[in-house]
């Protein structure tokens, strides 16, 4: 009668065992990766006509699921520029304009489809700057640096990680301690 308790006893610890360690190993697979992130990289800005400007989209926590996009919203339509396909959990859309055209002129911010992440827009102005009477021998250029903090929310999502992990960690040296305890118990 003392076996048969003691094995299931000894069973029901190493299926514990068990989950704890699929526990362990889920979390660290997750990762602080949960949630579609994308950070639009550029400034606002005023282009000479035949100027040039690049912006690019840096995406990252995509799955299958998710397309990554670099949207211009102009006055008179708003387009999708870059479309991605996620097969790869980052990935970065990078636009660049050699040349640009009044047209090119717009709002371009950057998202996932479904619309899970959405950047912040920046303003790229595109003018034919030669038409303005100006005694400046060369056109001005007005840049507004905009720069963006990354969110506090992806800092606290991965000290909670941390955290977690940490917790799942010390559960599991307390199990093994109970486990070498009973074991040598008898």
């Amino acid at each position: 009668m003392l076996t048969g308790r003691w094995q299931t006893e000894k069973m029901k610890e190493s299926e514990m065992l068990v989950v704890v360690m699929s526990l362990l190993c889920w979390t660290q697979a997750q990762g602080a990766c949960n949630t579609p992130k994308v950070i639009l990289h550029g400034n606002e800005m005023m282009v000479p006509v035949g100027g040039a400007f690049t912006v690019n989209c840096e995406f990252t926590c995509l799955t299958v699921k998710h397309v990554a996009q670099l949207w211009r919203d102009h006055p008179q339509d708003k387009a999708s520029l870059l479309n991605a396909t996620a097969i790869k959990p980052n990935v970065t859309l990078v636009l660049n304009i050699s040349s640009a055209t009044e047209g090119d002129g717009g709002h371009y911010f950057c998202m996932t489809h479904p619309p899970h992440a959405i950047s912040p827009r920046i303003q790229i102005r595109v003018d034919n700057l030669t038409r303005y009477n100006s005694t400046l021998t060369t056109p001005s250029i007005t840049h507004s640096e905009h720069t963006q903090q990354p969110s506090s929310t992806a800092g606290l999502l991965g000290q909670m990680w941390c955290w977690m992990l940490l917790g799942k960690t010390a559960i599991l040296l307390l199990i093994v301690a109970s486990l070498t305890v009973k074991y040598k118990r008898g």
